[in-house]
């Protein structure tokens, strides 16, 4: 009982402190100036920004499967890709999700490019082994089986066990679950 009287006067302390605060932050003016917006040259910059990053967005995908890779590499300052990452995650489609949605915004796809992609990816995924609804660590994305590791091979075991084929990350999950919710939000 008195462990809980603590807290909750903690509580009511923190609650004070901070409405002292905003009282003393209006008495003194808000001395962050309003937002202006964007000039014209930023616009330009930032918009530069986003057509290079989709430019490996772009390419990052298996043909075959329509499954984000991980990486593309390129070596000795080429301009084409030397090496790819033939697997993915739970992340990696997640964001993919995120960057389809974000060209179309911007004007660097168009709305059925976009759920072109959107629909081709989600049909691969929608294939995918998975427990509980929830993706394994890592899938080949030239075929959609999940991995031991990225760059091993096919996982066969059929018995759980603690390595990555039966490896499930919440965090991972956590962001192709945003994807998700970006895509159904911009394209209902």
């Amino acid at each position: 009982m008195r462990r809980a009287r603590r807290y909750w006067w903690a509580v009511v302390l923190m609650v004070v402190v901070a409405l002292l605060a905003q009282g003393t932050a209006r008495a003194a003016g808000n001395p962050v100036s309003p937002y202006g917006g964007l000039s014209s040259s930023q616009r330009a910059s930032l918009l530069a920004i986003a057509r290079d990053t989709w430019k490996f967005y772009g390419a990052d995908v298996d043909q075959a499967t329509s499954l984000p890779m991980d990486n593309i590499t390129f070596a000795g300052g080429s301009a084409t890709p030397t090496s790819f990452g033939r697997y993915t995650s739970a992340a990696n489609i997640g964001v993919y999700l995120w960057a389809v949605v974000a060209a179309r915004d911007l004007g660097l796809v168009s709305e059925p490019q976009a759920r072109a992609r959107i629909r081709a990816a989600l049909t691969e995924v929608s294939h995918l082994k998975r427990d509980n609804g929830f993706l394994y660590q890592w899938y080949d994305t030239t075929n959609g089986n999940v991995l031991t590791n990225p760059g091993q091979g096919d996982c066969s075991e059929t018995t759980p066990a603690f390595d990555n084929c039966f490896f499930i990350s919440n965090v991972d999950n956590g962001w192709y679950a945003s994807g998700l919710i970006v895509v159904r939000q911009a394209m209902p």
